[in-house]
């Protein structure tokens, strides 16, 4: 056993492992398809009809459960980072892809403590014990009283879990293959039918509901981060239990050694060796005074599908950055669906296994049976290149919906120079057009009416108010406004026969995610309270005693529709015009003017003067890019894994394994240096950047397959079949979680 189990049942023998060279066009008629045939055993297995050993239940329950916590948890984690401990984007992309580069360079360690030392079962109960100490951690952290928004604690926690989840990752399904007889085809093919199904399920209902307990659950005055990440530490603790108890049921192997340490020592001993007389046509062949010849060939073989794991990363480094630069993105999007409530920015990340689940049908009956028919090549390698072009594609496609987000920003972003912006609020008690010839103003703004914003040089300016004819103060006033350099608001008064501006400068800088900002300006002539319910979960906000010409300055709260209710100092209920809601979006900032009515001074109006717009662009329109990177993810990492196990010999296939999830590590490390380098100025760029990069890459690989020669013989062929077995059900081999996830997003 390694990252990736091969039941004993299938292992080939030396001489079964001689494979022959392919050309080019022998290995198109090898083409195996993906299939969902195995779905029906879920079923039966739900309703304890399955004829599968009753340990398999508390292995596939854990593996629920694990999973659940594991992607719960990390799916508001980024957020997490930027949001509760106001780390920039760049520091929390680097240490959320610094925790995912952990959890993929732990597996080599559970490995070598399962082969070596203790066996699947402890290693599995002991390092769980690990992980979930790491998710009890993290929880804590998220509880403000007890943080005090020190980064250790989250740090100590993440990296028990990265150790905890990386350690379990290649025992679990191996130890569930146990369970059943070698000879068992078609009850292994359930098993692990089951277990896909069960890492999907907990995946999938993760990543939607622990952000709706994180956003949609108030706690600590904010996003309730301690129970998003509570429910995940019990999950943990469920799945411990659910594993424990089944432990008089299992099957134990004891530890049989392990290859990929021998594979390390024999590489070094060559190395160490490269002086010396021993005869040899290869480096490797320096080994051979200690080392077996046959272990020696099977490295040789390894190393060469090795090099051809150099480029892959890159795909990676793309395809984790849902987690992070995509979800960071989403909340600069507006998640409303109308009646079906609010989308959370985290809950994006669902769309992956949800489309995982979609596409692989199609694939298999649409898309891989109408390429056979035209006759195009796709190979293993083709299609892997194919997955790395749609990833590339998949962050153009971000790139350009950045640009569209950046430029509905507008009214956050100054004009420089000696240019300023600035709007007008009508607060005298006539209807009234102003103008400016040098700024080229020309405007009507009617009684409590207020204007968008408009550029003009700052510093002294003066403009001509124009009455309408029922107008009883002025016919024609000139009137002078020092503008400021900052992106200001000016509420116009009459006051002793002249027209005077009071400055209210705008707050430029973006709430959190879910929040806006609202300030409230009295201009009537008594204080009042106002209590503002808001629509989805009619939580109230109360301000009081705000005095005449008194401004109540920012507050942040949680976008919403708004009703509001307005009550004077002597008790009375002044507000009895205009609308009694306000609609505050989100990321925007707002501020609400009280002004006498014309017709009737004891009472007031509410205007809802917008001083930095909200986000408006729609969060689903994310969609695109996450259905091409699924169909990307489809292309690369279902066959990424068949390559990697046709084409090793028989005793290197948990090698190569190993060196496939440490390309997943090494494409997270990318991600982490240029996150901390920061030199690109702008997300847009960053993600055309990446694009780029990709299709470099692309290139590369894509030279590289073509001079690459295939290994195929009867019994490689086989086990390929089996190994895509995994996904489709119709399989006599089974391997590792990892394997399962190919098919989805474990990777």
């Amino acid at each position: 056993m390694a990252l990736y189990q091969k039941l004993d049942g299938i292992d080939m023998t030396e001489e079964e492992n001689k494979g022959t060279v392919v050309t080019e066009g022998q290995y198109g008629s090898s083409e195996r398809k993906i299939s969902g045939k195995a779905w029906g055993s879920v079923k039966k297995f739900t309703s304890c009809v399955s004829d599968l050993p009753k340990s398999v239940y508390f292995i596939v329950g854990n593996e629920f459960c694990e999973r659940f916590s594991f992607y719960g948890m990390r799916a508001v984690l980024v957020l997490y980072f930027t949001n509760f401990y106001g780390l920039d984007k760049n520091t929390a992309t680097a240490m959320y892809h610094a925790f995912v580069m952990l959890c993929y360079f732990t597996p080599l360690l559970g490995a070598m403590l399962a082969d070596g030392w203790l066996g699947k079962y402890r290693t599995i109960l002991y390092i769980s014990l690990v992980y979930a100490l790491g998710n009890v951690v993290v929880t804590i952290t998220a509880i403000p009283p007890i943080s005090h928004k020190s980064l250790a604690g989250p740090i100590i926690g993440l990296l028990l879990i990265g150790f905890g989840t990386g350690g379990i990752k290649p025992c679990v399904s191996a130890f569930g293959g146990d369970q059943i007889n070698k000879n068992q085809y078609k009850l292994l093919e359930r098993f692990f039918s089951i277990f896909y199904f069960s890492i999907n399920a907990g995946s999938v209902l993760s990543t939607i509901f622990t952000p709706i307990l994180r956003g949609n659950v108030r706690c600590f005055n904010g996003d309730c981060y301690a129970l998003a990440f509570g429910i995940p530490a019990i999950l943990m603790v469920v799945a411990i239990f659910v594993f424990w108890m089944g432990r008089s049921l299992y099957k134990r192997n004891p530890p049989n050694g392990n290859i990929l340490g021998d594979v390390c020592k024999a590489i070094c001993h060559a190395i160490g060796n490269r002086k010396s007389d021993i005869p040899a046509k290869h480096w490797l062949d320096k080994a051979s005074d200690k080392f077996d010849p046959q272990l020696l060939e099977d490295i040789k073989a390894m190393l060469k599908v090795v090099v051809m794991f150099i480029p892959l990363p890159i795909f990676w480094t793309l395809f984790d950055q849902q987690g992070s630069r995509w979800t960071l993105q989403a909340e600069e999007m507006n998640g409303n669906l109308g009646p079906l409530g609010k989308m959370q920015p985290d809950q994006m990340q669902a769309a992956n296994p949800v489309l995982i689940i979609i596409l692989i049908p199609i694939f298999e009956s649409i898309i891989y049976p109408v390429l056979r028919k035209l006759r195009l090549p796709m190979r293993p390698l083709q299609k892997m290149c194919t997955g790395i072009i749609f990833a590339s594609l998949a962050f153009v496609i971000a790139g350009f919906l950045q640009i569209h987000i950046e430029s509905q920003d507008v009214d956050r972003v100054h004009p420089g120079g000696n240019l300023t912006r600035f709007s007008f609020v009508n607060n005298i008690e006539c209807d009234l057009s102003f103008t400016q010839e040098n700024a080229g103003l020309g405007l009507n703004l009617n009684y409590t009416e207020d204007s968008s914003y408009m550029t003009a040089p700052y510093g002294s300016v003066t403009f001509t108010a124009t009455g309408n004819s029922s107008c009883p103060l002025f016919s024609k006033k000139k009137f002078q406004l020092n503008l400021s350099k900052y992106t200001s608001s000016y509420v116009l008064s009459y006051q002793k026969n002249q027209i005077v501006g009071q400055e209210l400068k705008a707050n430029l800088t973006r709430p959190k995610s879910d929040r806006a900002m609202v300030r409230i300006f009295n201009t009537w002539s008594k204080s009042i309270n106002i209590t503002m319910t808001a629509a989805t979960n009619k939580k109230q906000h109360t301000i009081s005693f705000i005095e005449p010409m008194q401004i109540y300055n920012y507050t942040v709260i949680y976008y919403d529709v708004y009703s509001y209710s307005i009550v004077a100092e002597d008790g009375s209920n002044p507000f009895a015009i205009k609308n009694s809601t306000a609609d505050f979006g989100n990321n925007g900032a707002y501020t609400l003017y009280i002004q006498p009515s014309a017709s009737d001074p004891n009472k007031v109006v509410v205007t809802n003067h917008v001083d930095v717009k909200p986000n408006t662009v729609p969060m689903l329109w994310q969609a695109p890019q996450y259905i091409v990177m699924t169909a990307g993810e489809v292309m690369f990492s279902i066959t990424g894994l068949e390559f990697a196990y046709s084409q090793a010999p028989a005793s290197m296939k948990s090698v190569l394994q190993a060196a496939w999830l440490l390309t997943v590590a090494f494409g997270n490390l990318i991600v982490v240096i240029v996150a901390e380098a920061r030199f690109i100025p702008n997300q847009a760029g960053e993600f055309f950047f990446f694009a780029g990069l990709s299709a470099c890459i692309f290139i590369i690989f894509a030279i590289m397959s073509y001079f690459y020669k295939y290994v195929q013989d009867e019994n490689v062929e086989k086990e390929m079949s089996d190994t895509v077995g995994l996904i489709n059900g119709e399989s006599n081999y089974v391997s590792d979680e990892e394997n399962q996830n190919a098919a989805k997003n474990e990777l």
